[in-house]
């Protein structure tokens, strides 16, 4: 639809995160949590914390800006639709017989954000997963996405370059910040 009609995603661009006063909800949220975690690991947990809990002060001064940042896109890079919520309650699973999953829907699509693939992986993968889960299958998970991806793409006669696994995992890098987020923000 970018492609197509880039003026399609004008609303989606500006994230739920932003320097815009209206769109501040998260940020006081965000240094919050910092700040808490900031002090209880160096209050309250063993000395050997306490170069985490010296990061975590440092980074509740800059973590309003780096958010902020996170949120930015790149106009040159790869963007999709990003959900910008997800985590569990934000999904319905639909069971076979055997009680495995076998289908997933998504809901709650009311910060919908259009920019790098890495914001919604790095808070499914941080936020909603299991440590164990997280180890062990975000490899797999990551590749899964990545052939999903393609294969769509593909079907849709993307016009550009269609990102590599390679390009997915660098974009997981690239917004590491939302894993922070997730994990001692929303977790919680």
């Amino acid at each position: 639809l970018y492609e197509k009609n880039p003026s399609l995603m004008d609303p989606y661009i500006e994230g739920s995160i932003s320097t815009n006063p209206k769109r501040q909800d998260f940020l006081v949220h965000y240094k919050n949590c910092t700040r808490t975690l900031g002090l209880v690991a160096d209050n309250e947990w063993g000395d050997e914390w306490k170069t985490i809990a010296q990061k975590l002060k440092a980074l509740e001064a800059t973590i309003l800006k780096k958010s902020c940042e996170l949120y930015i896109r790149d106009p040159s890079g790869f963007s999709v639709i990003n959900h910008n919520d997800m985590w569990v309650p934000n999904f319905f699973f639909k069971f076979n017989e055997d009680g495995e999953v076998n289908d997933v829907l998504f809901i709650d699509y009311q910060m919908p954000h259009f920019n790098s693939p890495g914001i919604d992986l790095n808070f499914l993968f941080y936020g909603a997963l299991n440590e164990e889960t997280r180890i062990f299958k975000a490899k797999k998970l990551l590749r899964i996405y990545h052939e999903v991806l393609r294969d769509t793409l593909a079907a849709l006669n993307y016009p550009k370059p269609i990102p590599t696994l390679h390009n997915i995992h660098v974009e997981v890098l690239k917004t590491g910040l939302n894993s922070l987020i997730a994990s001692f923000c929303e977790v919680p």
